[in-house]
């Protein structure tokens, strides 16, 4: 008897194993995906921060002024802390005087370039938030500027990489509260 092909079992067993390995890939290679969003995200955070301290040492004039009267209370990771307690710059200021640089590759349906900086893990517009900079202490021999991003935590969607932002801690995790904030518990 002469065999051309496969007979029906031996196909099924093959789409069987292919079936197996693509149950036991699939997760992993989602995994690896949701690391580097994150990792890119975080590299985002600190471009931000970098361009916001950048700016403040430019416009250092105008930060003292805004904040020579601030005594600071709070560790600089305190998000709860109001725009009172610091200098606020917007990160679409940031990317329209050029102290940060988006990639200009992304274009509205019309064709325009939108000048966006995106988190790469929500693919939503980080323009909108600001950026607080302010002085350590008020020690002017020992005052340096620091920057921190208004409920800059909300940006992550892990909730490991939020426990790590909000520096909960030991035994405490970051949990999404009633009003879908961030908060260790």
């Amino acid at each position: 008897m002469n065999k051309k092909g496969f007979t029906l079992v031996e196909l099924l067993a093959v789409i069987g194993i292919l079936g197996v390995l693509a149950i036991i890939v699939t997760p992993g290679i989602f995994s690896i995906r949701n690391n580097v969003l994150e990792k890119s995200l975080k590299t985002k955070i600190t471009s931000i921060h970098n361009a916001a301290l950048d700016y403040a040492e430019e416009h250092i004039q105008e930060i003292e002024s805004e904040v020579s009267t601030y005594v600071p209370s709070r560790q600089p990771r305190d998000y709860s802390m109001n725009l009172h307690d610091c200098f606020p710059v917007t990160v679409a200021s940031l990317i329209s005087e050029g102290y940060l640089a988006v990639n200009t590759s992304h274009t509205t349906t019309d064709g325009s370039a939108n000048n966006q900086l995106l988190n790469p893990v929500t693919n939503e517009s980080m323009n909108g938030l600001t950026v607080c900079v302010r002085y350590t202490n008020q020690n002017a021999m020992n005052r340096v500027l620091v920057s921190y991003i208004i409920d800059e935590c909300e940006l992550y969607e892990d909730k490991d990489m939020a426990t790590d932002c909000l520096q909960c801690p030991s035994g405490k995790k970051a949990k999404k509260d009633s009003k879908n904030k961030w908060k260790c518990s």
